[in-house]
């Protein structure tokens, strides 16, 4: 795959969300911090909540009572959103364009954040690309197998009339030091509508640092991008063209 081909901007997108979290050691004093942060993000992020949540961490530091606080900040058209746990921040955006203008709001959240906190290290960085693809906004014929736009891994026998068949297959693997969570999924919504999900999570685990955070945050995004483009086929690459 080219360069240019991991740099082309599609005119059409199914995105539902993407989403990019940073892990690192418990924290407790993040709650003292949360003011100072939020003077500097509320231009962007003015609305804000405190809810509860269960993160994966060691029991004996969760409450029996609700979980931990999270922290959150939104948009006022509630398309960006910006979660704050104890060991972990996340941002997510549910109207994607392009890779470079979710990137530069991302890592300026997050350098406040850990400018702030007096964070310098991860052990954790993670990108996720959540593809939703409703097939009748990418042909009109009720009839058309999955495998002109799918490149699926089990068995393309079984596709060949796939109403009213659904599935999911979730793979993980190692690529290039990082590793990748990939779901297909098919279903039909409440509302009958077909739907496709090609779900693409990368992410390094390890001593992370952050003067590294945007190489690695980049090379995940590459690595994704690879991925997607082995999991469609030319016909979809047209659709996403528009052309």
């Amino acid at each position: 795959m080219s360069e240019r081909d991991i740099e082309e901007i599609f005119p059409k997108n199914f995105l539902n969300s993407v989403a990019c979290e940073i892990r690192f050691d418990p924290l407790l004093t993040i709650q003292n911090k949360i003011p100072e942060f939020q003077e500097k993000i509320r231009g962007g992020l003015p609305a804000f909540g405190i809810g509860k949540t269960f993160p994966l961490v060691e029991s004996s530091i969760t409450s029996p009572f609700g979980g931990v606080s999270q922290w959150v900040f939104k948009s006022r058209n509630e398309i960006k959103t910006l979660k704050v746990v104890f060991n972990k921040i996340v941002f997510i955006v549910s109207e994607y364009s392009t890779f470079e203008e979710f990137f530069r709001e991302a890592f300026e959240y997050f350098n406040h954040f850990f400018e702030i906190c007096g964070i310098e290290s991860f052990f954790r960085i993670g990108l996720r690309f959540v593809n939703e693809f409703r097939l009748s906004e990418i042909e009109e014929s009720p009839d058309v197998p999955l495998t002109k736009y799918f490149n699926i891994v089990l068995d393309e026998g079984l596709f060949e009339d796939y109403n009213p068949f659904q599935f999911e297959s979730t793979i993980r693997c190692e690529k290039d030091d990082n590793a990748l969570f990939i779901k297909h999924e098919f279903s039909i919504n409440p509302d009958e509508e077909a739907i496709y999900v090609i779900d693409i999570d990368a992410f390094k685990a390890g001593e992370l640092k952050k003067e590294d955070l945007e190489t690695i945050i980049r090379d995940l995004h590459t690595l994704e991008v690879k991925e997607f483009h082995k999991s469609i086929t030319d016909e979809l690459v047209n659709v996403l063209r528009g052309e």
